[in-house]
């Protein structure tokens, strides 16, 4: 068992991290003992343990709406990138140049890279995906739309009351990974 403080912009906290070469006999040891909420990737690992299927992403999303976010529909998202598109790079094909960045634009989303970190390289491409961005999110932002992308990271800068969490079956990688 690992214990280590964490913290975050709100506060700061304990977590425990067990890695056991038997994790599964220390997670229903630790149910049969502590109360928690048991965050799980998919439903057969939930069944295993006996409790009811959680994920992470469940959790962020209850979160945000807490804090009256959401998650923006599939057609704003797209029709909000093709006006960024339009407004930064200004291509003859819109939609294609909007497919075209989509990758890269999820990439930065789910890594919590923000545009102002990206703006600090030299390399013009990185430019231009931190202005499209910029433009990006502050459309979304505006009606409190989030991309999927970054639900996970804009939830967890935002005030939450502590709670016992149980994190069971996802991978962890070591160092060297």
């Amino acid at each position: 068992m690992h214990q280590r403080f964490c913290k975050t912009s709100i506060h700061t906290y304990a977590a425990k991290i067990y890695t056991d070469l038997h994790p599964y006999q220390r997670a229903k040891n630790l149910l049969q003992t502590q109360s928690f909420q048991v965050i799980t990737p998919t439903r057969p690992v939930a069944i295993t343990l006996g409790v009811e299927r959680c994920m992470l992403k469940r959790l962020a999303q209850s979160q945000l709406s807490r804090h009256g976010w959401h998650t923006a529909p599939l057609l704003t998202i797209q029709h909000t990138l093709q006006v960024a598109v339009k407004q930064i790079l200004s291509p003859v094909d819109i939609a294609g140049t909007a497919r075209a960045w989509t990758p890269a634009l999820i990439a930065v989303l789910s890594s919590g890279i923000s545009p102002e970190q990206l703006r600090a390289t030299g390399s013009d491409h990185l430019q231009q995906l931190a202005e499209l961005l910029t433009v990006y999110q502050t459309e979304l932002y505006q009606s409190h739309g989030l991309d999927p992308s970054e639900i996970l990271w804009k939830a967890s800068q935002l005030e939450s009351d502590p709670r016992a969490i149980l994190v069971y079956g996802y991978f962890l990688p070591s160092i060297a990974d």
